[in-house]
């Protein structure tokens, strides 16, 4: 449906991009100019494909990557070069295809979810584990207290008492 709906396409787009940009951020790199540069080169269109191609789910992205892996805040955060050290990241080019590469996971993820439960859903279940966590859960508990938590009352004060009575101090 984002091949022939420009409103389709821009949500399509988004899903994609929230990867990306979190890791263009991560190594130093300018959000703004590669939001910029692929806001540009989409013109409503959609930036992945997906086809069936000999019983396998195929997926294409091609999006402009305007990144660089020396010089400005790459080389003065260290945290950038850490990023780009973990990742394997030696050129540009490097970059750019893992970059394309987790847009292009994004969006299948994005896919299974709304081939599955919906998105919602899945917002909702990290909603409750973070709740969990909020609470003071640890390990299994986490879990367990996402699990309990009435849908009708998922807030910090019902995941505390869930952990509460998951601890037996009710």
């Amino acid at each position: 449906m984002a091949q022939c709906d420009p409103l389709r396409a821009a949500t399509h787009n988004k899903g994609i991009m929230n990867g990306v940009e979190a890791a263009v951020l991560a190594t130093g790199n300018d959000t703004r100019a590669v939001a910029a540069a692929v806001g540009a080169y989409t013109q409503g269109k959609a930036l992945s494909t997906w086809q069936l191609a000999g019983g396998q789910l195929v997926g294409h992205i091609k999006l402009p990557l305007p990144v660089g892996v020396v010089g400005g805040a790459i080389s003065a955060l260290p945290k950038a070069q850490a990023a780009l050290s973990m990742g394997g990241i030696r050129t540009v080019a490097d970059l750019q295809m893992s970059l394309a590469a987790l847009g292009l996971v994004q969006n299948l993820a994005a896919l299974r979810a709304l081939a599955g439960p919906g998105i919602q859903a899945g917002h909702m279940a990290l909603q409750a584990r973070a709740l969990a966590i909020a609470a003071g859960a640890t390990g299994d508990e986490i879990a367990a207290v996402a699990d309990r938590l009435p849908a009708q009352a998922r807030d910090l004060a019902s995941a505390r008492k869930v952990l509460e009575e998951l601890r037996g101090k009710h």
